[in-house]
């Protein structure tokens, strides 16, 4: 099955990466990330993400924070097409280096709170632990919904106490 990109605005352009600290701390940790992920959260918080999505093979979904992968992994073991969106090009890097087929994942660098995608393109949109880092979660949601087709589902994972600073 092909991947129509109908859902990428024309003409389409990434947008320039925000200097932003937690932005750079994941620059840094990029190369360890899948480690250090383990230490804070389990496969079983994506598992639970993606029962509760009710996703079906075949669909479209956005992973919005999409680090190195985390999310991205379920969702193409389950046959969806993903465009896998971070802010850290070094996190998209490594996930580039697990999964390379084209037409399951389209990587893009982009913002939460600004995403640079059409409206109603997406049957589904995961947040996995990224709500915490953006400066306007409310402005971040609202983008979040405005991607999703109609009867879409969004499923927002996160901490309910962050203690890191960047």
């Amino acid at each position: 099955m092909g991947v129509g990109r109908s859902f990428l605005p024309t003409p389409f352009v990434f947008w320039e990466e925000m200097a932003l600290d937690s932005k750079e701390y994941f620059d840094t940790v990029a190369v360890r990330w899948d480690k250090m992920r383990s230490s804070f959260f389990s496969e079983a918080v994506r598992e639970k993400a993606i029962a509760l999505a009710e996703v079906e093979e075949g669909k479209r979904a956005l992973d919005v924070g999409a680090g190195t992968g985390f999310i991205t992994e379920g969702l193409i073991e389950r046959g969806l097409v993903v465009v896998a969106m971070d802010r850290s090009k070094a996190m998209l890097k490594r996930m580039k280096k697990k999964f390379s087929d084209p037409y399951r994942v389209i990587y893009l660098i982009g913002e939460a709170e600004d995403i640079p995608l059409l409206d109603g393109s997406f049957d589904y949109v995961f947040a996995n632990m990224c709500l915490h880092h953006v400066e306007n979660p409310d402005k971040a949601i609202r983008e979040m919904v405005r991607v999703l087709k109609p009867r879409g589902k969004l499923v927002i994972t996160d901490l309910d106490e962050h203690s890191f600073t960047f």
